[in-house]
């Protein structure tokens, strides 16, 4: 678990995130990063919790997200231990400024439980919108 919300930090998120590929939780709340969606994320496939809410991230949402499903993994190769990680199931990116629409590939996400969006998309997606008969 990573927590760094409330900081204040600024700029992009360093590339070198990319090699936390075993990190389960990544909490970067209320700071004041920017730019596009972090492309080194995209390496952290052992992400349970992400919380990137209250930023200044722009662009899309990209599709490799829903590329975080639960695996088997070998720990160490040729070791008998095997180690399942879930998957992402917390997804917070809410008061961001994205555009576009929400990828379908978000659907994929087998284990996804909370998914914030809120105040992130202008319009928000017809797609989304559930009635209660």
């Amino acid at each position: 678990m990573l927590k760094l919300g409330n900081n204040n930090l600024t700029g992009h998120i360093p590339s070198s995130m990319g090699y936390l590929i075993w990190l389960g939780s990544l909490h970067l709340l209320n700071n004041r990063f920017s730019g596009h969606f972090p492309l080194p994320l995209k390496n952290c496939s052992s992400l349970v919790v992400l919380d990137l809410s209250e930023k200044e991230f722009t662009g899309s949402i990209p599709a490799w997200m829903g590329n975080f499903n639960g695996k088997f993994i070998d720990m160490v190769p040729g070791d008998a231990e095997i180690t399942y990680t879930p998957g992402l199931m917390v997804l917070i990116l809410h008061s961001n400024k994205f555009n576009g629409s929400i990828p379908l590939e978000l659907c994929h996400l087998d284990s996804l439980q909370i998914l914030d969006l809120g105040n992130s998309l202008e319009p928000f997606p017809d797609a989304l919108v559930i009635s209660v008969a």
